[in-house]
């Protein structure tokens, strides 16, 4: 350490003049007196603080800057810029001396980022300037001494200046040969003395190439410059003695092992394909060798080495050439073993894919069952909690009943159809159906403590909503608009045509959220229209009790088979039939035997469970059955000789076979356009059906309108007269009725509603009865069927009760003894929607179809809409039977004027006018 310390600062002593700093060098002289290693201490500063250029030239570079001292000029060139006392930007070539300046004072090229780290690419002799190859020449012949004493003393030359003048002026050139070239320097220059009336010349060097007294470069040395590097494999083998190789190595020695590397995959790779003669571009197998680091080289890549590619690739194109060399028979076993390895492990391999493909599919699919599940469990879960917080919500409405009959509520009705897929789809107009009782408004808004929140499947008109609220406002109710709520849901529109309110509803949150909002902290009810599930999925969401049945069980109750469950319970009277019917043979069976023991019949009805509105309905008149025939008869009887019993057998055999052989197909007909013989069978087959005989002598077919509430006494809204086509479709329904004795109509109703109480049905509730007369001229009843929700006919009752007496402040529905009226039903027309609605109106009180206000009789219309949806219905009221008939023919002769049809056509799903057309008025009549 200490030799080192010395000799160092000895040598910058000797050779610089920098001396030890004072401190230091009596710690050195101390620890080399005693012998000690000198420690290691901080060491002062060698160099003092210079001076730098002052704040105010660097905030403002406009100032004028300082100048420079002498002080300043020993510290060097580099120091004033570095210290900022000259300008970076200062030209400093005449400072050097020199010419040209070592120095150059421009902008620096700054270079991309992509471009800063590319490698130069090595010139060649095809790259290099020829004009500078010329001055080249080798002299290869050995050097003596005689030929350097004639190089010293030819060691001048002559610097020639061309001077060339722009424009007409001649070019002159000047030589001086009085200036001498030392070996020291390189190129010498002389700047001619110009004045400002000379012209402008440009000064062109030119260098005459070194004599033999100059320093020449040495022939390796220009070997590794301009080679080519041009490697050869003659025959599989690396030719390393040539010129071209040992300056190839010496060339690129830094990077030799990946090179050799690669030289050595060229030469297996030429051996293995017999290549006689192989020339290699040595540049690139080093850029080659460079990439190595990133990627192992493929052949292509090896391939590209190849000068000589036009002779070596038939070669390598060729495989049978592989196998003629060293080595081929194994080779050629190799790469066969190598092969069928390949195809073993690869089927293999598709065959693991596959199992693997299958396990994760059976995985997935049994991951999401068991999700699915699980997900369903929960689902079930929560409605079993919900339905039972509603159920616990129905008893206590039940049990408040009384008190919520006079006291402020709020109705939220929900005129859902939510029967079968398969009847919601035939429906024609659906969703006017379903909109079709917007006068339920009126019979609720009466009662002044009432709030009504209606929900419709669609955006209703105004024409519709203000026809109701200006027969309330004029009949004296008041804050009619302040206790209507209409609302439908926001998704209305995103459902097919067929779908039912309630399940549009459950999927609209926005309309059940408001809805939610409304009822809350206020007594509130639904009022649905044919239940379903989806009726209870909407009154769970909500937490709302039902007015009406109960959706669990009243699915059952309300198909046909129900309906007559509840009459024999009831013990009322129905007519002799066959129910829960499931396919075609049960058909045949049972309706041969009812036919048979029920002679005195001449046609059957054959009805299915899930339809409503009078639809699925087929009737058999047996009188147009051979085998039934009197003479068909007669002949029997001769046949059994008088034998009764085996005459039923037979007759059952002979009548099961006509009806099997094709007889029921061609006799059956049906009373809606719906269904075919092949379609009401598949419906049959579906949801089952019953049978049931028509009287010979019927008088009417009277219907009884209820309200079942939850608590107390069963009340009797109306009794009506049904009006029905020859066919027994409901068209509409008439008050009074006077077919039979209301006494006897009410016993057998209270009797039923009491079963209906039992069975969870609650609300409002349609009796259908038919009336007759025996073969005694005795006159009897029959429960024929049973609609457990409001229906038009009976919603019509409630609207002529309220125009007759006014608003009422109970639930009671009471009619005069004086007041009569018809309802037509809904009419269906095409035409409807081509006419006006102030035309219309207006051309019917020209007619004298309108309302009388101070009489309060005369028409009123069931406006679903408006008319250009083509659904309306009307409502005639009068003092007497025969009033009400005349405004009724009255109405239909306007309709038959209006509309230029034929009414002889079938009913379709577009127009039901001919049934009214074709209504029997004589009937109504006598009915009246």
């Amino acid at each position: 350490m200490s030799d080192h310390l010395r000799t160092t600062r000895e040598f910058l002593f000797e050779r610089y003049g920098v001396e030890m700093p004072s401190t230091m060098k009596r710690r050195y002289l101390a620890n080399k007196k005693e012998g000690r290693q000198p420690r290691v201490t901080r060491k002062p500063k060698t160099s003092k603080r210079m001076r730098v250029l002052p704040k105010e030239n660097r905030l403002n570079p406009a100032l004028p800057a300082p100048a420079v001292t002498e002080e300043d000029m020993e510290m060097g060139l580099m120091s004033l810029i570095e210290r900022g006392m000259v300008p970076p930007t200062l030209d400093l070539s005449n400072v050097m001396g020199s010419s040209p300046s070592p120095i150059t004072a421009a902008p620096v090229k700054l270079k991309k980022y992509h471009k800063q780290f590319v490698k130069k690419p090595i010139m060649t002799q095809q790259e290099f300037p020829s004009a500078l190859l010329t001055s080249i020449k080798l002299d290869l012949t050995p050097v003596n001494d005689s030929m350097r004493d004639i190089e010293r003393k030819n060691d001048t030359q002559k610097a020639k200046i061309a001077y060339t003048t722009f424009g007409s002026q001649e070019k002159t050139i000047k030589e001086d040969a009085k200036t001498e070239v030392t070996e020291d320097d390189t190129i010498s220059s002389i700047r001619p003395e110009t004045t400002q009336s000379e012209p402008m010349s440009v000064i062109v060097n030119v260098v005459e190439p070194p004599k033999m007294g100059q320093q020449r470069r040495e022939y390796e040395e220009l070997m590794d410059e301009y080679s080519l590097h041009h490697l050869i494999i003659r025959k599989g083998k690396l030719l390393a003695s040539t010129p071209e190789f040992v300056s190839y190595q010496r060339s690129y020695q830094l990077a030799w092992g990946p090179i050799l590397s690669i030289l050595q995959q060229l030469e297996k790779l030429f051996t293995q394909f017999e290549v006689p003669l192989v020339f290699i571009d040595g540049k690139r197998v080093a850029f080659l060798a460079d990439q190595c680091e990133i990627r192992a080289p493929s052949i292509h890549d090896l391939l590209d080495t190849v000068v000589n590619q036009d002779k070596v690739l038939p070669y390598i194109q060729t495989p049978q050439t592989k196998y003629k060399g060293v080595n081929g028979a194994e080779l050629a076993a190799i790469d066969i073993q190598r092969t069928w390895k390949m195809y073993v492990q690869r089927k293999r391999f598709l065959h693991l894919k596959q199992q693997d493909a299958n396990a994760l599919k059976i995985q997935r699919h049994w991951f999401l069952r068991v999700r699915f599940f699980e997900t369903k469990r929960r689902i079930e879960h929560h409605l079993e909690d919900q339905y039972e917080k509603w159920q616990h919500r129905m008893k206590r409405f039940q049990k408040s009943w009384p008190r919520l009959a006079n006291k402020k509520r709020m109705i939220v009705h929900i005129n859902s159809l939510s029967a079968s897929e398969q009847v919601r789809s035939s429906l024609p107009k659906f969703k006017l159906m379903e909109q079709s009782q917007l006068a339920r408004i009126l019979v609720d808004l009466q009662m002044p403590l009432n709030h009504v929140v209606f929900i419709t499947p669609q955006p209703i008109g105004d024409e519709g909503k203000e026809y109701i609220i200006n027969i309330l406002e004029s009949q004296g109710v008041k804050k009619v608009r302040q206790r209507l709520t209409i609302l439908f849901p926001e998704y209305y529109d995103a459902f097919p045509e067929h779908t039912s309110l309630s399940r549009a509803l459950f999927f609209s949150p926005h309309t059940l959220k408001y809805i939610k909002t409304l009822t809350l902290g206020e007594d509130a009810y639904i009022v649905p229209g044919i239940v379903g599930k989806e009726d209870l999925r909407v009154a769970l969401k909500l937490q709302l009790p039902i007015l009406g049945p109960n959706p669990t069980t009243g699915e059952i109750y309300q198909t046909k088979s129900g309906s007559r469950r509840i009459f024999l319970k009831a013990d009322v009277s129905i007519p002799p039939g066959k129910t829960d019917i499931e396919n075609e043979k049960e058909l045949l069976i049972h309706l041969c035997r009812k036919i048979v023991n029920n002679p005195e019949y001449e046609r059957w009805l054959i009805k299915l469970d899930h339809e409503c509105e009078g639809r699925g309905t087929a009737y058999l008149d047996i009188r147009e059955i051979n085998c039934l025939s009197e003479e068909a008869r007669e002949e029997m009887k001769e046949e059994l000789n008088g034998n009764e019993e085996g005459m039923i057998d037979e007759l059952q055999n002979r009548l099961y076979n006509e009806l099997a052989d094709g007889a029921l197909k061609a006799l059956l007909r049906f009373v809606s356009y719906v269904y075919t013989y092949e379609t009401f069978m598949e419906a049959l087959e579906k949801h089952g059906g019953l049978i049931e005989p028509v009287p010979s002598h019927v008088l009417g077919s009277p219907t009884v309108n209820l309200f079942i509430p939850p608590t107390g006494s069963t009340r009797i809204d109306s009794i009506q007269e049904s009006l029905t086509s020859p066919e027994y479709s409901t068209l509409g329904a008439a008050y009074p009725q006077t077919t039979i004795p209301n006494e006897a109509l009410a016993a057998a109703s209270r009797e039923i509603a009491a079963v209906c109480r039992e069975k969870e049905i609650y609300g409002f509730v349609s009796i259908q009865f038919v009336s007759f007369l025996t073969a005694d001229n005795a006159l009897k009843i029959w429960a024929i069927d049973l609609n457990c929700h409001l229906t038009n006919e009976a919603l019509q009752h409630h609207i002529a009760s309220f125009m007759s007496n006014g608003p009422t402040k109970s639930l009671a529905v009471v009619a005069p003894p004086n007041c009569s009226y018809i309802y037509t039903g809904l009419i269906r027309h095409p035409e409807f929607s081509t006419w006006r609605h102030a035309d219309f109106f207006a051309t019917c009180r020209q007619k004298g179809l309108s309302l009388d206000m101070e009489t309060l009789n005369g028409t009123l219309f069931h406006i679903v809409d408006n008319l250009l949806c083509g659904v309306f219905g009307s409502l005639f009221i009068g003092n007497s039977p025969k009033a009400v008939v005349k405004l009724y023919n009255a109405f239909v002769d306007f309709l038959s004027s209006q509309i230029d049809d034929d009414f002889h056509a079938p009913v379709s799903t577009h127009k039901n006018f001919q049934a009214l057309f074709h209504l029997n008025k004589n009937l109504v009549r006598q009915n009246l």
